[in-house]
């Protein structure tokens, strides 16, 4: 397991057990606290590596203007 995914998993995921979350992204998947983001939302994703399902997700679900960089 990647050095990143063990931080998510250590940290994020607990903290969001008493949040009400909606799951994004299908291979690359994040809980986002529900109304997080709208379609006013702006977001820039960097390091978007081989799959971008969780971008791809945020566009189709909230209607948000996303860019994408990846080096």
């Amino acid at each position: 397991m990647g050095l990143f995914r063990q931080l998510k998993k250590a940290f994020l995921v607990p903290l969001s057990r008493n949040i009400p979350t909606v799951l994004v992204g299908s291979r690359d998947q994040w809980a986002l606290p529900v109304g997080a983001l709208n379609s006013d939302s702006f977001i820039v994703s960097a390091g978007v590596g081989t799959s971008i399902t969780f971008e791809e997700d945020l566009a189709s679900m909230f209607r948000a203007r996303i860019i994408l960089l990846d080096p």
